[in-house]
């Protein structure tokens, strides 16, 4: 796996070495800035000959989450976006407050949700 979003460098690298890729997503760069990235992407694929089908895309969300607020449903309505644009897994930054409660909230209100996505 490879971190970042340059596009010259970074995507160029993630075609040519690796199994997938971390893209930032968070309030500052929303679905469609993370799918231009995943443009990119393919087209380094293209020129390097390799088969962007094969390389897992994910992000690293760095916004915020509360999965106790809505049942979780914001957060996976703005996942839903991100999946509709290619993203196949979601990486989280940690987070401030209770861990347990956090964890806890996650797996019983966000992911039975992000599986159906």
């Amino acid at each position: 796996m490879i971190g970042g979003a340059g596009e010259k460098r970074t995507l160029r690298l993630v075609a040519r070495y690796a199994d997938a890729c971390n893209l930032f997503a968070g309030p500052q760069s929303g679905p469609g800035q993370v799918k231009a990235k995943l443009d990119v992407l393919a087209a380094h694929c293209a020129r390097e000959g390799t088969d962007y089908d094969r390389i897992r895309k994910t992000i690293l969300w760095a916004g915020p989450l509360d999965p106790a607020a809505d049942g979780g449903d914001s957060f996976v309505e703005q996942m839903r976006r991100y999946a509709d644009a290619g993203i196949e897994e979601i990486h989280i930054v940690p987070f401030t407050g209770d861990p347990a409660a956090f964890i806890d909230g996650l797996g019983r209100n966000v992911a039975p949700c992000l599986a159906d996505l």
